[in-house]
């Protein structure tokens, strides 16, 4: 798994940007997917793939510690859909 500093320096490389720009670009997009999930469930990005909220039902789950059955409640989650271009790549 890359680290947010490995990123960094690579898209540096890539795009002859420096690292303080680079990193400002990469907070950039993080915080526009956040702030397009929040406001409309999903975010597509072309060559990358789709982001999407999806929602959990609530469920029974056993507490691991003391064996006993629970109600897990219901939440959201962050899905991710490579895009085919993605995909091709690799296999």
């Amino acid at each position: 798994m890359m680290s947010k500093k490995g990123l960094i320096e690579q898209l540096s490389e890539i795009t002859g940007l420096n690292q303080k720009e680079t990193e400002k670009v990469i907070e950039g997009l993080v915080q526009m997917v956040q702030d397009e999930l929040a406001e409309n469930g999903d975010c597509k990005i072309s060559g990358l793939g789709k982001f999407a909220i999806c929602n959990r039902p609530e469920r029974m789950g056993v507490n691991p510690a003391t064996k006993e059955k629970m109600t897990i409640s219901a939440s959201k989650s962050v899905k991710f859909k490579p895009c085919k271009k993605l995909k091709e790549k690799i296999k």
